[in-house]
């Protein structure tokens, strides 16, 4: 079989995007998208090692471990050690899965059109099908992480920075379980404030930046469906009496009720795990 380096270098970037996403929303951890985007190309340029011979199982098992090490800093940058070896861990377990889903499709179909080595595919096949098949499988492994998710023991309040431009913005929160909202892939943290909040966070903003910022995100309730206005902010940070969590990118929503007395947010509590 013909590898074409361009096609094959096309496909896992593709996939090591969604891979590496995909990491970081079991992980509850957020990127910048340029980020992702290195990674995901570092990722496509390591499929090259399909050139190579195979160096054994010794050797190729801690190798693709480094080379997920590399591509989870480059991504996500590095917190502490803890957080950096789980998201590690995630991006080596879902391409490992990715891979035995591949491998056992090749068992059991016996393809011609496809071709592996050091525990790289090559598909001969139409890459429109499969980045197709790439973001199946991404939705798939995030519905099954939202379906199976368990909410651990959290304090019912926190404290919460948020930060939009150079402003600083301090309310207390209500960690409530019942709070659920995400965007509609999935891969953005929601923060639900009073509509005061919101609205002085937005003002503070040029006409260029209120343009870019300004997202409506469509929600459901036992009322009915609804849209709420927001903005995305730079970063938040939530504080609570077991935890600290740093949100890249979330999205501040204005509430449509008021919020409980004493308290300025709600938030998810998947938020802060």
């Amino acid at each position: 079989m013909v590898i074409y380096a361009d096609v094959l270098f096309i496909l896992n970037t593709v996939t090591d995007y969604f891979l590496i996403k995909l990491s970081g929303v079991f992980v509850n951890r957020a990127a910048r998208l340029w980020r992702i985007c290195l990674s995901a190309i570092l990722g496509g340029l390591s499929s090259f090692y399909i050139f190579l011979p195979s160096p054994g199982m010794a050797i190729d098992v801690p190798l693709k471990i480094l080379i997920c090490a590399i591509l989870i800093f480059t991504a996500y940058g590095f917190e502490n050690i803890k957080l950096f070896l789980k998201l590690t861990a995630t991006l080596f377990s879902v391409t490992f899965l990715l891979g035995g889903i591949v491998s056992a499709f090749v068992f059991y179909f016996r393809p011609r059109n496809i071709y592996i080595n050091n525990n790289i595919p090559y598909i001969d096949i139409n890459p429109v099908i499969f980045i197709v098949s790439g973001v199946f499988y991404y939705i798939i492994a995030l519905t099954v992480k939202t379906l199976t998710e368990r909410q651990g023991e959290f304090a019912k309040k926190c404290r919460l920075s948020l930060y939009l431009e150079s402003n600083e913005y301090n309310l207390s929160g209500l960690i409530d379980t019942g709070n659920s909202i995400t965007d509609i892939f999935g891969l953005s943290e929601i923060i639900i404030a009073e509509k005061a909040t919101v609205e002085t966070m937005y003002d503070s903003l040029t006409a260029e930046d209120k343009l870019r910022r300004f997202r409506s995100v469509p929600v459901k309730t036992v009322s009915g469906e609804s849209v709420l206005k927001g903005i995305r902010i730079d970063k938040a940070i939530i504080k609570s009496e077991e935890n600290q969590k740093s949100l890249i990118n979330p999205i501040i929503v204005a509430s449509n009720t008021e919020i409980e007395d004493g308290f300025g947010a709600i938030i998810n509590p998947r938020s802060i795990l």
